[in-house]
């Protein structure tokens, strides 16, 4: 990352799209369901029932975590049996990170070097991740393998603005009608991006995302590796 990429988009905790970060790389390939079952289809996943599952809705007899292929778990999507699961916030299983490079700004610039962490993301369309930020104080990539995604990004700084408990906002942007949404958004100078096939979003640190899977997704984070301090303060 150039020192003008730097002070713009990390040091500011400004989000930004980039289209060319895998440019050439086996991910950058993956673009499709299809090409993603060809490449990966026994790649092994563990799944659970997504979040938030309302009590009525949980499947008799469900278990937590379950492993299955990606391909099993994509048919089992099809046939609505895996309606209510998703792989989400598991570690990206070693075969598939044999796809893409670490970018070096992931490791760079004094951050601990076995400190990044890689997270896969696979989720049927209408899956949604409420407004949070993550509490471990990273910097992130998210990159969108196939499927289209709709990110929301408030600032760090408008946190209270949102009715936080701990990490997660008590607002729930997913049951608001489109004009309530425009009208928060506005209020809280929020930015909405669709993120679809071979974009990588950068999430600043600490800052408040909304993540909405408008089509049958699978995507990856790079969780940077974090400065001392960062980290210092995230783990007391």
């Amino acid at each position: 990352m150039t020192t003008t990429r730097l002070r713009e988009h990390v040091l500011a905790r400004r989000p930004v799209v980039i289209r060319d970060l895998f440019k050439g790389q086996p991910v950058a390939r993956l673009d499709t369901e299809a090409k993603a079952l060809r490449a990966f289809g026994d790649l092994k996943l563990k799944t659970r029932l997504r979040y938030p599952l309302p009590l009525q809705s949980r499947p008799e007899g469900a278990d937590d975590i379950r492993v299955e292929s990606l391909a099993a778990y994509l048919r089992g999507m099809r046939q609505a049996r895996n309606a209510h699961r998703c792989c989400v916030e598991y570690e990206a299983p070693a075969e598939f990170r044999t796809a893409f490079s670490l970018p070096g700004c992931c490791t760079g610039l004094e951050q601990i070097p076995d400190d990044v962490l890689s997270l896969l993301f696979v989720a049927p369309k209408g899956h949604v991740t409420s407004l949070h930020f993550d509490c471990d104080h990273r910097q992130v990539f998210l990159h969108q393998v196939f499927g289209l995604k709709r990110v929301t990004m408030i600032r760090p700084d408008v946190g209270r603005r949102v009715l936080p408990v701990g990490s997660v906002s008590t607002l729930l942007i997913e049951d608001m009608g489109e004009e309530d949404r425009v009208r928060l958004f506005a209020q809280l100078g929020a930015e909405v991006t669709l993120l679809g096939p071979g974009e990588t979003l950068f999430i600043p640190a600490l800052a408040w995302h909304h993540v909405e899977y408008l089509e049958t997704s699978m995507s990856f984070s790079i969780r940077f590796g974090r400065w001392r301090f960062g980290r210092f303060i995230a783990e007391n």
